[in-house]
């Protein structure tokens, strides 16, 4: 069976744009920071590891774990268990490092929930970024059909929602303010992972482990379809979720190939939302909506 597949998250029900997250002046909302706190242990942690297993290039650059996530503190326990277990299987002393009793190991399950959908409209606030790019990156997604986005002027923390007065913090990183990052900064907000780590991904991609950082082992790690939402929608290879061949490498070699080769050069494109992915969101957003269904012309997908 051919499935698509979007994470169904206990989202919050408002979101903030910022131009970089992990930045030592960062003004994110109060009730942000201690995500913003715990992700930055975790990170800390992860890099010292990486030190002791000489592993440097195991990670993205940017300080977040799959380049533009922030952590909550169980994805952060989570992300520090993988970098004790690869330290435990090099015989490493890590007991410097943890000096937080909090830091415990525990098993987890992201349980699918239908409440944790965003209602609409999904008010926004925009700090510290371009408000023209953001404007028209939302408008795009609501031309696709029933998601619908408001703009706030001003700060309003009292909001309520998912999670009471908080909201979503959303990153697209120093620099790199286009229209496709923050729509894919915004897809991951709406509820959706990379699509390397599909729970079918192994149908159409080989993942080549040896050219890929112990501890980077976990972006590629499958989902399992019991906490996941799938729909019947092919293989997207062209998805702005989508990585490249080589992201991740610790030595400059692909970490996944397509095993249909003709997509080699589709992987990681710098694209807008594809037919596929506008479908994704059109199934689990809009399901009960009345509005005209898209049409593909593409007879092949």
């Amino acid at each position: 069976m051919k499935n698509n597949i979007i994470i169904i998250i206990l989202l919050l029900f408002c979101f903030t744009f910022t131009a970089s997250l992990l930045t030592q002046d960062i003004n994110v909302p109060k009730e942000n920071k201690g995500s913003l706190e715990i992700t930055k242990l975790a990170m800390n942690i992860i890099k010292e590891v990486e030190e002791l297993t000489e592993e440097r290039n195991a990670m993205e650059q940017s300080g977040l774990l799959q380049e533009d996530e922030m952590l909550t503190k169980e994805q952060a326990e989570e992300v520090i268990e993988d970098a004790v277990k690869v330290a435990r299987e090099c015989r490493l002393d890590l007991s410097n490092l943890f000096s937080n009793s909090d830091i415990i190991r525990r098993k987890r399950k992201i349980e699918v929930k239908e409440n944790a959908k965003w209602e609409f409209p999904i008010k926004y606030y925009i700090q510290e970024a371009n408000e023209t790019l953001v404007e028209i990156s939302l408008k795009l997604i609501e031309n696709e059909r029933c998601i619908r986005f408001h703009k706030l002027y001003f700060p309003s923390f009292g909001i309520p929602g998912k999670s009471p007065n908080q909201f979503q913090d959303v990153s697209t990183g120093q620099g790199r303010t286009t229209i496709r990052n923050i729509q894919h900064a915004t897809m991951h907000a709406l509820g959706s992972t990379h699509k390397q780590c599909r729970a079918d991904r192994n149908h159409y991609l080989k993942i080549t482990k040896q050219n890929i950082g112990f501890i980077a082992e976990r972006n590629f790690r499958d989902l399992n379809i019991s906490n996941s939402t799938t729909y019947n929608i092919k293989y997207d290879y062209g998805s702005d979720m989508h990585f490249a061949v080589d992201s991740f490498t610790k030595n400059g070699e692909p970490t996944m190939l397509p095993k249909n080769l003709l997509f080699f050069k589709t992987l990681g494109v710098d694209s807008s939302l594809t037919f596929l992915y506008v479908m994704l969101l059109n199934l689990y957003y809009c399901s009960d909506n009345s509005l005209e269904k898209i049409k593909c012309y593409n007879r092949d997908l």
